[in-house]
């Protein structure tokens, strides 16, 4: 007896703050209220995000998540200006 792997019935792919935006839902005979899942790819990294707070009912929720993540997570790596604000022109 072998185990076939489950392929996806839908994956849309998209690109949002230079991460790399994967949802999908999982084939069509599986039946699940939420069926929507994502994850996203940065930095050569993917990141997935498991549990039932991230299965969405719907794509278009699925998709809003991911790009609220996909934009902290561009933001969080992004490299920081530390002289940004020290130096001030004073008029004297």
């Amino acid at each position: 007896m072998s185990i076939s792997k489950k392929l996806p019935a839908e994956v849309h792919t998209e690109e949002y703050f230079g991460c790399e935006i994967k949802v999908w839902r999982p084939e069509t005979n599986q039946y699940t209220s939420f069926p929507w899942r994502y994850e996203i790819s940065f930095n050569g990294k993917t990141y997935q995000y498991p549990g039932i707070s991230n299965n969405m009912k719907s794509k278009k929720e699925a998709l809003t998540r991911a790009h609220w993540k996909a934009k902290c997570l561009a933001l969080a790596c992004k490299p920081v200006n530390t002289t940004s604000g020290l130096l001030m022109a004073r008029a004297g």
